[in-house]
């Protein structure tokens, strides 16, 4: 309980200092000073800071119908998110997570790390908490062991919705597609 208590507020100062940084670097160079000033800042920051969503994670499928069992042993989860964040009320879409817990003791604990896979866009992250979590990534265990691993599937891709997909034959890049391009018959 106090773990968790500890992290909210590590979250919400992190939070806050990001919006702080965001509304000091918009401000004037000339800004006010004061009880009055800090009242503006603070309702600054409320208003640029969006509503963090929630996560409710589950033990993933020990078959997933996209990435088979590389899912195995990670908890599930998914987060609403604005399709677009200059306008965070606007439509949301769902990105899919998975996540390694931490094995060693609390006492050791180091924090969450986000995964990204990162090689192009449109590739799929949901399998790499495992990877990082039991050392198969190259990371000595003890230190993966002290880890929350969060992989994801960035948006448009694998599980997270909606899905884009232009061309349902063409799912692995470096493999032949058609031609997307029309062809017309010159006259």
């Amino acid at each position: 309980m106090r773990k968790t208590s500890r992290r909210r507020r590590l979250v919400a100062a992190v939070a806050a200092v990001a919006a702080l940084a965001g509304v000091a670097a918009a401000a004037p160079a000339q800004a006010a000073t004061g009880p009055a000033a800090a009242r503006t800042a603070a309702a600054a920051v409320t208003a640029v800071t969006p509503a963090a969503g929630t996560i409710s994670w589950a033990p993933c499928p020990d078959s997933d119908p996209l990435v088979g069992t590389l899912l195995k042993g990670l908890e599930c989860g998914s987060l609403r998110v604005p399709l677009d964040y200059a306008e965070p009320g606007g439509r949301q879409i769902t990105l899919a997570l998975t996540r390694a817990r931490h094995t060693a003791p609390d006492d050791q604990y180091q924090g969450v790390v986000l995964l990204n896979r990162g090689q192009w866009p449109g590739q799929f992250g949901r399998d790499l908490p495992t990877r990082f979590a039991t050392g198969t990534s190259g990371l000595p265990t003890g230190t993966g062991a002290q880890y929350d691993w969060i992989g994801f599937d960035p948006r448009g891709t694998g599980a997270s919705e909606p899905m884009v997909t232009c061309d349902p034959a063409y799912l692995w890049p470096g493999q032949a597609r058609p031609d997307y391009v029309p062809r017309t018959p010159p006259r």
